[in-house]
């Protein structure tokens, strides 16, 4: 029995832990600095823009939640490095799965050693 109340007790600390996560809500706008790990997953709730002469430094491990058909437009530079383990991924939230998110659109923007993948 004290073993079964270890585990329970170690399931609730990670569910909460899970529960507790913060998250952070970008608005319609301009956006740049930096989304760190500890500020995510980044609801987006409006179309997006990294403004020319602007960078946004995205961490490893953040993940980007588009809450409806928003759009993300590069006109600065977007620095978003994940590693194998650490990735950082752009997504549809659950509710809006079906109709997605309406991209990254690169705006005038020179692409150096950009990779991409799904």
């Amino acid at each position: 029995m004290d073993k079964l109340l270890k585990c329970t007790l170690s399931l609730f600390c990670l569910l909460y832990i899970e529960f507790i996560q913060a998250q952070t809500q970008i608005d319609s706008g301009s956006v740049s600095v930096k989304w760190q790990f500890a500020g995510s997953p980044y609801w987006v709730t409006g179309n997006i823009t990294i403004p020319l002469d602007s960078v946004l430094v995205i961490d490893p491990g953040v993940r980007i939640e588009f809450k409806g058909g928003y759009s993300f437009n590069v006109q600065g530079r977007v620095l978003a490095i994940g590693a194998p383990n650490d990735t950082i991924l752009f997504t549809a939230d659950s509710a809006n799965f079906a109709t997605g998110w309406r991209g990254i659109l690169f705006n005038k923007t020179p692409i150096e050693r950009a990779r991409l993948n799904s």
